[in-house]
């Protein structure tokens, strides 16, 4: 494409754009399902410094309320040495411990239902874990700031306010 000036009649191309390209591009926030699915990720790989440095979570105050802790059963982690901790008590029951996200809802503005299949093998006994959990998370100044456990998603679904 070429433009024509007034005074001269000086041919000149014209630069079109990468509209496509450009507007492909992402400039806002990844959505919350996005973000949590990238912290359980950081968790099934244990990659806690990953983790670390996500703009979701707050990595010294985060608590974790963990409704599957092998050690003591109902047990809260904090921060993310809190999560390394964590990890090795599950580690130390499970072996291929995995985390998949089913569904992320938002309730209200600080708070997040996150409904989970989890799987794995228990070390000594070899059976099978394959369950759905939930948890709600409690977000402050907008980093994840508390996360809390249930054993049964529709214990998460009743502390969220929620039903199916």
């Amino acid at each position: 494409m070429y433009a024509v000036t007034a005074a001269r009649r000086v041919y000149a191309p014209v630069r079109l754009r990468d509209t496509g390209r450009a507007m492909s591009r992402r400039t806002d926030r990844p959505t919350m399902r996005e973000q949590v699915e990238e912290m359980i990720a950081t968790i099934n790989r244990r990659d806690f410094e990953a983790m670390a440095e996500l703009s979701i979570i707050d990595p010294e105050e985060a608590e974790f309320v963990s409704a599957l802790s092998p050690a003591e059963g109902r047990r809260s982690y904090i921060g993310i040495a809190g999560m390394r901790e964590w990890a090795e008590d599950v580690d130390s029951v499970w072996a291929d411990f995995r985390i998949e996200v089913e569904d992320v809802r938002e309730i209200d503005d600080g708070r997040v239902l996150v409904l989970y299949r989890v799987t794995g093998m228990a070390r000594t006994s070899g059976v099978h874990l394959d369950t759905r959990t939930g948890q709600v998370w409690t977000f402050r100044n907008g980093k994840l700031w508390r996360n809390e456990s249930y054993s049964d998603p529709s214990e998460a679904l009743e502390a969220a306010g929620l039903s199916e």
